[in-house]
């Protein structure tokens, strides 16, 4: 997980720029709440695009990231609350128990948990409603192939599974494909949107290679829905 928050602290003023597929899934999570709930946490909530795009007003919204970078850029206004905290660790759990609030929202976040089972069960600890979209395993499924890694993300039968485990929720599954004039443009989103993807597995002379062939120019995604 420290690689991981690294990856996103050096790439936070990037991310805005380079996280469309992460809009999308933060749009189509939102489609699934149909209560209207004014006081919210959003959990791992990067730079803030489960705030930007609630279209109703709220009261309280607190913000929690491992990242301070990431903090730095989620939008600040009077009824917003940003916490640097990493949901790996018991204590922001421990704050998060204090705090008033109506439904929990985590989007593209979760997947990178040490232990998805203990962080489930934190937050069904918290007896709050929840909306959470999780990456699969599946993500980068064709380039992950072509690299001869493998993928540091959660199956999506593993998170179906600790999901209906501890929550009673709606659980759905989606697909998302991103394409790209070039496998460079490709490698240069996967980079700034705060995933390396098992890049760094690759020697210099290898990912040259692969730029030079310039085969590889669509990346896909799979996402889990778990909303109650």
């Amino acid at each position: 997980m420290d690689s991981v928050k690294k990856e996103f602290s050096r790439n936070a003023r990037f991310y805005n720029r380079y996280n469309q597929i992460q809009k999308s899934v933060v749009t189509d999570l939102l489609a699934q709440v149909t209560d209207r709930p004014r006081r919210i946490v959003d959990l791992g909530s990067g730079s803030g695009e489960v705030y930007t795009q609630i279209s109703w007003p709220v009261e309280s919204f607190t913000a929690v990231d491992f990242s301070e970078a990431m903090c730095r850029l989620h939008p600040l206004d009077k009824e917003v609350t940003v916490l640097r905290g990493d949901f790996n660790e018991d204590a922001i759990f421990s704050t998060l128990s204090t705090i008033s609030f109506e439904r929990l929202f985590s989007a593209s976040a979760l997947q990178w948990a040490h232990d998805i089972h203990s962080v489930f069960l934190q937050i069904a600890r918290l007896q709050k409603p929840i909306a959470l979209a999780l990456f699969t395993s599946n993500t980068f499924a064709s380039l992950h192939h072509a690299l001869g890694v493998s993928s540091p993300l959660p199956t999506k039968e593993k998170i179906e599974d600790e999901a209906k485990r501890h929550f009673k929720a709606d659980i759905s599954v989606k697909r998302y494909e991103l394409a790209f004039e070039s496998t460079r443009m490709m490698f240069d989103y996967i980079k700034k949107s705060g995933v390396s993807s098992g890049m760094k597995q690759l020697g210099v002379g290898e990912l040259r290679q692969l730029i030079r062939e310039n085969r590889l120019r669509k990346i896909e995604a799979e996402v889990v829905f778990i909303v109650n």
